[in-house]
């Protein structure tokens, strides 16, 4: 191999095809102006999570890529900042073994070969006198012959580690849409003005000349027998199932997480390199996982991190672009992208980014066999209500009956349970729709050493998202909030075939909400079990949402630790008639949760009591004055919402 190299360089000068001059490029430390655009922008881009995963300013970006011998290498990072240019350049260094120059060198060192005198290279190293200092950074000067200039050396990047270098007859493949394999991948590896594969290292003894189409894949075919093989996401995750691939380039998120699971049965190494257009998918917890593992490696970038990006330009397309995607193509962290917001998005993604609450996955389930909630003369079994009910510690979410506890039960704590059921599936993978669910409970009675309350706002204790079918996903929340002291249930049990079927189920629960309206017609009081979300309350819980995120300003812990229901509200958008809807991908189930429970708590504070198990009526009447106190004391609601007799307030 060595003879071999030998034999190509010697064959080619190395100022003869731009593949030689490469350079990969790194973070500096980000001056303050940066940070202080991020934070204007609503992006922390020093979250404990990029910490851990991605490191602090100064650090690898591109060059870390590069070396690194991870499994699994993400780049998620702003848009135009040369991404791709890394599996680009690295695909034709691993299966030729032949290397730009500056991987040829010790990180650092100057390898004596100039650099070519280009608009890129003057914008990011500056022209320079004979004595090496920088004249200035000006593209238009490119052509100025009016006193002797240059862009200095190439400096080395560190040697590329040859054992990265795939084995003679290799393949490695590239994924992606097919939009962009037509006008950005095929046009950089044929032949032509973009082509960035010097022509020696292509084989022009197989294909038509070196590459071929057939079959819907590309091919480019490389010396030591190696080839590189474009295929689409649109042909589908089976496409992706093969063997004995040296690596396998996945770019930008393939919106079926099985293209993914597939690659990464079939390779050596596995890179994902993308711009979270698509918000906040699967690929987030790929990126930021709970735990630091050695076979991954995170790189992120933002715009104003590439020195071939120009601030000034990179200001005027962050102001022309809506607000919502800023995030994504400017700083590269994924956020919620479609749509007008319904909320403040900016501050809600801030929490999202900058909270990662603990939390423990957990199923609820009686110890014994039940029949219905209570007693039934006909049956042997008992009720529900009559047996316990214990939590179980869960490994993972498995998408059905596992709870995300943030805080287990408290005694003599009165507790309620929203829940907006859905059609569901026995396979979570073909659930059109999730149900949700929430237990929640009202602020305590605990103190600070001031006098002031420790908890001013109610407090999520629990949320699950099922796929289940509406009947077992009622009696999963039932056995929930059996454990959390009888829970208050607030489903929405009308209007919808699965929410009335909900009822159908719970029916016998002893402690339903009280939904109390007045008839139009008769003008007569009417209540009925659980909530009703029609055209009015539906406005209206969403105005007590609203009013709860106005309370928290960027920098405050807003009172959710639940990530799934930040992602809600970021997500949502403004519908027809300015009303609050989601897009297609999105869903409003959990925020619709939240929102009953403000409701009820402003509304209907006098059917939230305690249901457990029988204590000192002294612990009762305190907790219920205290409950009320906290509540009812802070200033009067701006909202204008409905009292429990179904007529307007404010």
């Amino acid at each position: 191999m060595s003879e071999f190299m030998d034999n190509v360089l010697s064959s080619v000068r190395s100022d003869e095809h731009p593949y030689y001059h490469f350079e990969p490029w790194d973070i500096e430390e980000r001056p303050d102006w940066v940070k202080e655009q991020a934070r204007k922008d609503g992006i922390d881009l020093y979250t404990d999570e990029m910490m851990k995963h991605a490191g602090n300013d100064p650090r690898d970006f591109q060059s870390g890529y590069f070396h690194s011998k991870a499994f699994i290498r993400i780049i998620m990072a702003g848009s135009q900042v040369g991404k791709s240019m890394c599996p680009k350049y690295e695909i034709p260094m691993m299966l030729t073994g032949v290397y730009p120059i500056a991987f040829r060198h010790a990180k650092g060192e100057d390898t004596g070969v100039a650099r070519f005198k280009s608009v890129e290279n003057i914008i990011r190293f500056g022209r320079r006198n004979p004595d090496g200092e920088i004249l200035d950074h000006d593209p238009e000067r490119v052509d100025d012959t009016s006193h002797e200039w240059d862009c200095g050396n190439i400096v080395g990047a560190g040697v590329y580690d040859p054992t990265k270098m795939a084995p003679e007859g290799s393949t490695i493949w590239v994924g992606t849409f097919q939009k962009a394999l037509d006008q950005y991948w095929w046009p950089s590896f044929e032949d032509g003005a973009r082509q960035i594969i010097p022509p020696e290292l292509i084989d022009r003894k197989r294909g038509n000349k070196g590459f071929a189409k057939s079959d819907g894949k590309m091919k480019v075919f490389l010396i030591r027998g190696g080839e590189i093989c474009f295929i689409t996401y649109e042909s589908g995750y089976e496409r992706f199932e093969a063997l004995n691939l040296w690596h396998i380039v996945l770019d930008e998120e393939p919106k079926d997480p099985r293209i993914f699971a597939a690659c990464q049965e079939r390779c050596k190494f596995l890179s994902m390199i993308e711009t979270p257009y698509q918000g906040i998918t699967w690929t987030r917890k790929l990126a930021y996982p709970k735990e630091i593992s050695p076979d991954k490696r995170l790189f992120h970038a933002t715009q104003y991190d590439s020195p071939y990006q120009n601030k000034e330009m990179i200001d005027v397309r962050r102001k022309n672009n809506p607000p919502w995607e800023v995030g994504a193509r400017v700083w590269g962290i994924p956020t919620e992208v479609q749509g007008l917001p319904y909320f403040d998005r900016l501050k809600i993604s801030t929490w999202y980014n900058k909270y990662d609450m603990p939390f423990e996955w957990k199923a609820f389930v009686a110890t014994s066999e039940f029949f219905d909630m209570e007693q039934q003369s006909h049956s042997s079994l008992p009720g529900m209500m009559d047996v316990e009910v214990k939590p179980h510690v869960r490994a993972e979410d498995n998408r059905m009956t596992t709870w995300r506890v943030y805080e287990d039960v408290k005694p003599g704590v009165a507790y309620l349970m929203p829940a907006d059921p859905a059609e569901g599936s026995e396979n979570p993978d073909e659930a059109q729709d999730v149900c949700a669910a929430l237990i929640v409970r009202p602020p305590s009675e605990e103190l600070n050493d001031n006098g002031t309350r420790k908890e001013t706002h109610p407090v999520i204790v629990a949320s699950l998202r099922s796929t289940l079918q509406t009947t077992p996903f009622a009696l999963c929340c039932a056995q929930a909030a059996k454990y959390y002291n009888n829970a208050l249930m607030c489903a929405e049990s009308r209007r919808a075939g699965c929410n009335v079927m909900f009822h159908s189920e719970l029916k016998n629960y002893p402690y339903w909400y009280q939904f109390t309206s007045v008839n139009e017609k008769s003008q007569k009081q009417q209540t009925k079990d659980g909530f009703d979300m029609n055209a009015k309350t539906r406005e209206v819980v969403f105005h007590y949402v609203e009013k709860w995120i106005g309370e928290f300003q960027d920098e405050q812990y807003p009172g959710i630790p639940d990530r799934p229901l930040l992602k809600e509200l970021a997500a949502a958008v403004v519908g027809k008639n300015g009303r609050p809807d989601h897009t297609k991908k999105g869903t409003l189930d959990t925020a619709v949760c939240f929102g009953i429970i403000l409701y009820i708590l402003d509304v209907s504070l006098d059917q939230v009591r305690y249901n457990g198990p029988a204590i000192k009526k002294t612990v009762r009447a305190r907790n219920r004055f205290d409950m009320a106190r906290a509540l009812l004391s802070s200033q009067p609601s701006t909202v204008m919402g409905l009292d429990n007799m179904g007529y307007r307030r404010s």
